[in-house]
């Protein structure tokens, strides 16, 4: 693996945890489904590939805040 695909999949990673972190009011699973649906959208978008993370983000927070906030999901805890 290339050091800028480390650094995209790290950065890819990190995304997902705040979208995760921000909607504690969604299941982690929908709110990761939703980022991977845009970070394919915006690679069809032909998005440059620097743009691609801020760009999915963008899109996944304008399409959460369209859901209706369901139950509170407990969080699993995390091994140290």
């Amino acid at each position: 693996m290339t050091q800028s695909a480390r650094l995209t999949n790290q950065s890819l990673r990190e995304a997902a945890d705040r979208l995760v972190e921000e909607r504690p009011d969604l299941p982690p699973g929908s709110v990761l489904r939703c980022f991977s649906k845009s970070v394919r959208a915006a690679l069809l978008a032909r998005c440059r590939p620097n743009d691609v993370v801020a760009e999915a983000e963008r899109i996944t927070r304008e399409v959460l805040a369209q859901r209706l906030p369901g139950p509170r999901v407990p969080r699993p805890r995390r091994a140290a």
